[in-house]
């Protein structure tokens, strides 16, 4: 690391990550944002007492600072589930998040078998057939889900935890490419309850179906946007409450307090339950406002019956921890020395922080050596080399 250069476009990462600006960063080092600005740029290398400072105020080490990516990552764009009423600088740390995260999955396949993600060709882009037809290949029936996180990472989806400091962003989704590998990564905010979860998760997915490998939602116009979103939240209804079924279920559910008990039946939002219920003709327009005035006359708009339950608490996601773990106590790597062997491949070294937050793993995991040697289901990959 010695020999490398300062590179610029990492303090611009980190600092993203960090949800600072230019000038907050340059008050916290007590220097000029001229000066933090020519870091970045690479016409200049802080010397060492604001090196020093800069890992003390980004919690990044040393070593991330320098040296370039060894291996090509790119991707075709984010669908932010609030791209429209987030600021960039809300949005700023989910690129930073989206690629330490597939640089770890990545890593991680070299050692262990992940659930394969087949995306299959449907060429559909009406959103009730396509949930249909994936449901179908599923094999789910016309059963309500009980765990979206569960089914997609069964299907081999990375599922990750929004940072707190994006609490405006609700869940977002990416396509990312590293030497010709595909992730597919969801990140869900940790805040909402369960049943919003759910449906941000079938939202996700209905991007991943429908318009990820067509369109980069940067190139689009708002109205073209918001044309996408308005496919991938029908996408996510009626995969989460399939036509037929929930039509045989609701009918004559009138009541709000009726409509609510239904949630225990399809894992799912009274919102989103009223929502389908007009969309399918149940309930007529008049009557879906007088059950959102009642919404609101009850303040229910934020929080919904059942949404504190103890039963139907937020779902963690598990794949990158149960496979780190397999990795750690299978003893192919210590946990200690994995984020160094991640710089050894890829070419840069993530904060220990980061990767235990990345994977839900406890505080310190990265700090010590040992594993824990709990029994785990995913594999050894003994094919990739």
């Amino acid at each position: 690391m010695m020999n490398e250069l300062f590179n610029g476009a990492r303090l611009k990462e980190a600092r993203y990550y960090n949800s600072l600006s230019i000038t907050q960063l340059a008050n916290k080092l007590s220097i000029s944002k001229q000066m933090v600005s020519k870091y970045e740029n690479g016409k200049s290398s802080p010397r060492p007492e604001i090196m020093f400072g800069i890992m003390k105020v980004l919690g990044f080490p040393k070593e991330f600072f320098y040296g370039k990516y060894k291996k090509r990552l790119y991707t075709n764009g984010t669908f932010y589930r609030s791209l429209l009423t987030s600021t960039q600088k809300q949005k700023a740390p989910s690129d930073v998040v989206m690629r330490a995260s597939t640089i770890y999955r990545d890593f991680l396949e070299n050692y262990v078998e992940f659930p394969e993600t087949v995306k299959y060709a449907f060429d559909e882009q009406d959103p009730e057939v396509a949930a249909s037809l994936l449901r179908q290949k599923w094999g789910l029936g016309s059963n309500p889900i009980s765990n979206m996180m569960n089914l997609l990472e069964k299907h081999g989806f990375t599922i990750i935890l929004l940072p707190e400091r994006m609490e405006k962003v609700s869940a977002f989704g990416s396509n990312r490419i590293i030497e010709n590998r595909k992730y597919y990564t969801i990140a869900v905010d940790k805040q909402s309850s369960f049943f919003k979860q759910q449906f941000s998760l079938a939202h996700e997915l209905g991007h991943w179906i429908m318009h990820a490998d067509s369109w980069n939602p940067e190139d689009l116009e708002n109205s073209e946007y918001r044309k996408m979103e308005q496919q991938a939240n029908n996408f996510a209804a009626a995969f989460l409450l399939p036509k037929n079924l929930f039509i045989r279920d609701v009918t004559g559910v009138k009541k709000l307090d009726d409509i609510f008990e239904k949630k225990k039946v399809w894992y799912s939002s009274g919102a989103a339950i009223i929502q389908r219920m007009r969309q399918l003709g149940l309930i007529d327009d008049n009557y879906y406002l007088r059950l959102q005035k009642q919404i609101s006359y009850r303040h229910l708009r934020k929080v919904e019956p059942f949404d504190q339950d103890a039963s139907y608490m937020l779902k963690s996601p598990s794949l990158l921890r149960r496979a780190t773990e397999l990795v750690v106590d299978s003893g192919i790597v210590s946990a200690s020395e994995l984020p160094k062997k991640i710089q050894q491949m890829y070419g840069v070294m993530y904060p220990n922080r980061l990767l235990e937050s990345l994977a839900l793993l406890p505080y310190g995991y990265f700090d010590f050596a040992e594993g824990n040697n709990v029994e785990n289901l995913l594999k050894i990959n003994t094919n990739r080399s």
